[in-house]
């Protein structure tokens, strides 16, 4: 926005370049706010669109990433099952030693 010293005139038309500067401001501002509402629309619709994306991808892992975890803990379990039952087998063969 270019601003223009009272003593210019616009001289293609002969017209007075001083606007009144109440409503210069107003229409800078109305010009502001309209850009403002679309820049807040297109970002909620990006925030959307985002949202939609990991929505649609956090379906297709979750079920893998739960069949891994539930391996994992297979696993974890059945190596305890067996230091128990080694233990177990330890401690069984102390008692009869003494």
């Amino acid at each position: 926005m270019q601003r223009r010293t009272p003593d210019e005139t616009d001289a293609d038309r002969g017209e007075d370049t001083n606007p009144n500067p109440v409503s210069e401001r107003q229409f800078a501002v109305e010009s502001l706010k309209k850009r403002l509402e679309e820049e807040v629309e297109a970002h909620r619709k990006h925030c959307l669109q985002v949202r939609e994306k990991s929505v649609g991808t956090l379906k297709l892992r979750l079920p893998e990433l739960f069949r891994a975890m539930s391996d994992y803990a297979r696993a974890c379990s059945s190596c305890y099952e067996k230091l128990r039952s080694i233990t177990q087998l330890q401690n069984s063969k102390q008692s009869r030693a003494e």
